[in-house]
């Protein structure tokens, strides 16, 4: 059986493809099953600074695969359920990876496709990329990807999309907070390689407590996020990286600054 998702690491980068093309990477269970697989992969790794989920043959993904849907309904509940649980547990491999997850989306990113993408920490997209949840127009109701759209695009903005079943351009999508940053096709992929070389050159376990910081901190309200925070920190700080790193910055000026003197920290 070919490869529905592949993994490669070079350079601190994981790059994860959903690879199904003459199925525009439609989520079949299998696929999602090995998109967890490779997710968890690339998070145990630790050359692994940043992993990219990107899609193959012009497309991010479809969504659910409708075949596998219609072949679960006539099954019964458990079938179903079995089914959308792959979608959510992608979504969800997303979510506790350890290191940041850029997406690039050139093409449809649809349904469970949407939401998946929706899930990566920063996501580029092409400005001609068809983005949108158009289950309504199927019978159907966008429910595993709820979470990661209200988060990226609050509640007003993500019941329009819903409930018009609406498609948006890569460029709305960017204004509306859906997407990070759009661009022309043609720029894209380099546009992302630039932003991952980036990424990759800082050190893995900073970005990994930063990662977590993230995660902790989005589910919680100021006065518990703070003090949380400031704990989180307190350990980066005393990692060597972060001696290092603080030292090397001091250096160059350290003759002519005051005592106590510099910034950026905190």
């Amino acid at each position: 059986m070919a490869e529905t998702v592949r993994l490669a690491v070079e350079q601190g980068v994981a790059r994860i493809t959903l690879a199904r093309p003459r199925h525009r990477n439609a989520l079949d269970r299998a696929t999602c099953q090995a998109l967890v697989h490779a997710l968890v992969q690339a998070g145990e790794d630790p050359t692994v600074r940043v992993i990219l989920l990107s899609g193959e043959g012009g497309h991010f993904s479809a969504g659910a695969d409708l075949g596998e849907v219609a072949a679960a309904q006539a099954q019964g509940a458990d079938a179903v359920r079995q089914v959308f649980q792959g979608v959510a547990d992608g979504i969800l491999a997303v979510e506790r990876s350890p290191v940041p997850v850029v997406g690039m989306v050139a093409g449809a990113a649809l349904g469970g496709g949407l939401g998946l993408a929706a899930a990566c920490d920063i996501l580029y997209v092409a400005d001609d990329a068809r983005l949108g949840l158009p289950e309504l127009q199927i019978g159907l109701f966008p429910m595993v990807v709820l979470a990661p759209i209200l988060r990226s695009l609050g509640r007003k903005k993500a019941l329009e999309l819903i409930f018009s079943a609406g498609i948006l351009d890569g460029a709305e999508a960017a204004r509306l907070g859906l997407a990070t940053r759009s661009f022309p096709r043609q720029e894209l992929e380099r546009a992302t390689e630039a932003l991952l070389r980036r990424i990759a050159q800082f050190p893995p376990r900073i970005l990994r407590l930063g990662r977590r910081a993230v995660v902790q901190a989005d589910g919680l309200g100021l006065a518990q996020a703070v003090p949380w925070l400031v704990e989180a920190i307190t350990v980066a700080a005393l990692t060597e990286e972060a001696r290092q790193g603080v030292a090397a910055a001091r250096a160059p000026r350290a003759a002519g600054s005051p005592p106590g003197g510099g910034e950026g920290a905190g």
